[in-house]
């Protein structure tokens, strides 16, 4: 599709270097194999590219689906093709990946694509620049091949999200076992009340250290990095409570009405006699946490 629709536009000239950046004229390369670079009034060059009838149809259908949201028909400056609005690149070029091993591509077309961002079904419908980046990525993949390189790792490299996310989930459960251990030992009666509500605040931020993290691990597990670092202040605010309430253990009082100012509660005293329904309190608020 030409960028430059609703401009004027005249084509390059056939003595200008090709904008394929091929280093040869545009009447030996790309116009030699029917591609057409048009330059608009503003000095902006473009490919026109011919849509067949597949294409046309997705956009009538594209089209009726913003007059169906906005209740008019696009405009000349208006994103016919809304959906984007769902998804990021880099949803896309996962869902592609994953369709691509679905349908068994060969392991190679799907390394160069992961190189070069291109879909090629027709390498004549490539400039001479495109074709030669394509042809890079297949031989660098045969080659890391040979050299003993798992294809697996090749079309399918460990991200840093992966990587991350493995140490966060060795992370939650060091957070899960401190607070099981929490439970099952109770809180001692020998204990005094300063005490007592340090190890109370320190066991709520634990439970939303813990629940923030597991919505970290979702979305980096679904490649939303972006937004995964929005909820890693969470993560750090619930460590500074509890450094804080460790050092100026005084302090946890103050924590203590905060919760109890979430939770509505109006008893969240530290008698032994309501040691059971205070742990359910703390599992309960951990909700308010996350």
């Amino acid at each position: 599709m030409n960028r430059s629709k609703g401009k004027k536009t005249v084509e390059v000239s056939s003595n200008e270097p090709c904008p394929c950046e091929s280093g040869r004229k545009y009447s030996a390369c790309c116009k030699k194999r029917k591609f057409k670079w048009v330059r608009d009034s503003a000095g902006n060059i473009s490919k026109e590219i011919p849509m067949n009838d597949e294409v046309v149809e997705a956009f009538r259908h594209a089209s009726a689906h913003f007059e169906a949201i906005f209740e008019r028909k696009p405009r000349k400056n208006d994103p016919i093709l809304v959906n984007k609005y769902f998804t990021s690149s880099a949803d896309l070029k996962r869902e592609i990946l994953r369709a691509m091993k679905q349908a068994d591509i060969r392991p190679e077309i799907i390394y160069a694509y992961l190189q070069t961002g291109r879909l090629v079904t027709d390498l004549k419908k490539l400039t001479p620049a495109e074709q030669t980046k394509y042809d890079t990525a297949i031989a660098e993949f045969r080659s890391q091949v040979e050299a003993g390189v798992a294809i697996e790792e090749l079309i399918d490299p460990e991200t840093p999200e992966k990587m991350l996310n493995g140490t966060l989930q060795q992370v939650q459960i060091i957070g899960g076992y401190y607070i099981e251990t929490y439970f099952n030992s109770g809180i001692s009666k020998r204990k005094g009340k300063e005490q007592l509500d340090v190890e109370f605040v320190v066991a709520f931020a634990f439970v939303s250290f813990i629940k923030s993290l597991r919505s970290i691990l979702i979305l980096l597990e679904n490649g939303i990095s972006y937004d995964a670092n929005y909820l890693v202040r969470a993560l750090y605010e619930n460590y500074l409570k509890i450094k804080y309430v460790y050092r100026y253990p005084a302090k946890a009082a103050v924590f203590l009405a905060q919760i109890r100012e979430m939770a509505n509660e109006d008893d969240l005293t530290h008698r032994s006699d309501k040691t059971a329904r205070k742990e359910k309190q703390l599992v309960q608020m951990g909700e308010y946490g996350g």
